[in-house]
């Protein structure tokens, strides 16, 4: 399959945000493969959105005079109208970020939440596994 020169310039601007895999490319030469990449591209771009979104609301309540923690629970119930997720989702990416080479939330009582760190504190913490990843 070939590909236009437009679609060449906006896989290397996607590439920028959200990383093609070897397999996404290697897809990508297939008939039909494009179809399979994107798909798999929303799921991942999707992931990412409830990434921001979870640590949004645990940031809007860390700043309320009264903060107090949440639960997977209260973080659908805000964001359910805009993303389409289960509270499970939120559950997982409440473990994820509480993951101590994380470390951007702490859990409390009957499985909630709050923020242990500021949102960029944990961005440096990926970034320096990130960058584990590319030594030699």
């Amino acid at each position: 399959m070939f590909l236009t020169t437009e679609q060449m310039a906006q896989m290397v601007l996607e590439h920028v945000d959200l990383p093609y895999t070897p397999e996404d490319l290697a897809e990508l030469t297939r008939v039909g493969g494009a179809l399979e990449v994107e798909q798999r591209r929303r799921a991942k771009q999707r992931e990412q959105d409830l990434l921001g979104s979870v640590l949004r609301e645990l940031r809007a309540e860390a700043e309320r005079d009264q903060a107090e923690y949440i639960t997977a629970r209260d973080i659908y119930r805000t964001v359910r109208d805009d993303l389409e997720t289960t509270e499970e989702e939120i559950l997982r990416v409440l473990v994820f970020l509480q993951h101590p080479f994380v470390a951007a939330v702490r859990e409390g009582a009957k499985g909630s939440f709050a923020l242990a760190a500021r949102p960029d504190v944990a961005a440096l913490r990926l970034s320096s596994i990130a960058g584990a990843l590319k030594t030699k």
